[in-house]
């Protein structure tokens, strides 16, 4: 399934050179007790970029953290030392017969419906907003075991360049130095899963043919693995997936399928960390305190104030009052935070105010440099 080796060849490098963020994130997820609680975003929206930049102007080029694989000046600004970013890309290529298929479902889901709908390599069906210029998963798009089978059959995978993986070897040198931290990202099997096949198509899967499904799994995986070990190869350590498993109400599939069908491929891609001598965290919803107290010894957690109400829609006093609950809920009945990194439940979407978002940075601040009680 994988075609297109690179040889690689790399400059001579300092692969152990770290930085504080990256060894206080380490500390935490390995659940240690770090010198203080790192924190963690997923993404800072366009909206409330545009805000921040209109109050406060440009970011001074001394500040400045341009990478060739990004501009993260505004993430450290903004006060952040970590935020998760895209690994280097390995890509489902299909072949002519696919491609033409893809094309002629793109064209019958447009007809009399959308003109920017358009189904990915994998089946999934996104759509592109002209204004934000970002792209958005609308619904699956794989609707039969037959359509299936024809994906996997006629799907390869590109591995990273050398040159892809040179830019990330750059770009950590250039983070390193500035103390911040990009996660190398990627996905497993529910979420890119989920975006393919329906869970009607799934639940029949799990059912009558569980080894398509398994292969259709191995196959969204090694996209992953081929990625992890591409940034691997350029010197990162500190890796997140992105594959939610369940609903406010309670998960997506019985622990039991999740055990059969999604712990084989995350075990795989943990490995490849671990082996790597990394850190690897999933995101997916969480109570603090439930986990903490069931699980603190077995688990670390980040998070968790929430961007859905309070972030969005309650005072800057609401703001800081969240974050002493989140740090009182990791600390718990200990007498030190260990295995805890800081977030907000998700992205700082445009909903978030400016004023409540600064808030809690600065509470956050303020308990971690002891200036504050919890």
């Amino acid at each position: 399934m994988v075609f297109n080796s690179y040889i690689l060849f790399l400059p001579i490098c300092d692969f152990m050179k770290t930085c504080p963020s990256e060894q206080r994130f380490m500390s935490a997820l390995r659940l240690g007790t770090p010198d203080k609680v790192t924190n963690f975003v997923q993404s800072i929206m366009g909206g409330l970029q545009s805000e921040w930049r209109k109050k406060y102007g440009a970011i001074p080029k001394e500040k400045q953290i341009k990478t060739p694989i990004g501009d993260f000046s505004l993430y450290k600004a903004f006060g952040y030392d970590t935020h998760w970013h895209s690994a280097p890309r390995a890509w489902f290529i299909p072949d002519g017969k696919l491609r033409r298929h893809i094309l002629k479902r793109t064209f019958e889901i447009n007809k009399d419906k959308h003109p920017l709908y358009v189904m990915t390599s994998t089946g999934a069906i996104y759509t592109y907003n002209k204004t934000s210029k970002i792209t958005f998963f609308v619904r699956p798009g794989i609707e039969t075991v037959e359509e299936l089978r024809f994906f996997i059959d006629h799907l390869r995978i590109r591995t990273p360049t050398t040159h892809q993986i040179n830019r990330y070897l750059k770009a950590r040198e250039i983070c390193m130095q500035k103390d911040f931290l990009p996660v190398m990202l990627g996905h497993i099997v529910v979420e890119p899963g989920n975006q393919s096949l329906s869970f009607s198509l799934t639940a029949r899967l799990m059912r009558k043919n569980p080894e398509l499904l398994h292969e259709f799994y191995d196959l969204l995986s090694r996209q992953t693995e081929l990625s992890f070990k591409a940034a691997i190869k350029a010197g990162w350590k500190c890796f997140a997936t992105a594959d939610d498993c369940a609903f406010k109400t309670g998960p997506m599939f019985s622990p039991k399928q999740y055990r059969e069908f999604v712990i084989p491929y995350a075990k795989r891609i943990c490995d490849i960390v671990r082996d790597a001598e990394g850190v690897i965290f999933m995101h997916t919803g969480m109570t603090i305190e439930r986990v903490k107290k069931k699980w603190g010894d077995k688990l670390a957690v980040i998070g968790n104030v929430d961007t859905t109400d309070t972030l969005s829609f309650q005072t800057p006093q609401d703001a800081r009052d969240y974050v002493h609950r989140c740090f009182r809920e990791a600390k718990g009945d200990s007498d030190s935070i260990s295995g805890y990194i800081f977030a907000a439940s998700g992205s700082l979407h445009d909903k978030v105010k400016l004023e409540n978002a600064q808030a809690m940075l600065d509470e956050y601040r303020k308990i971690r440099d002891g200036i504050i009680p919890i």
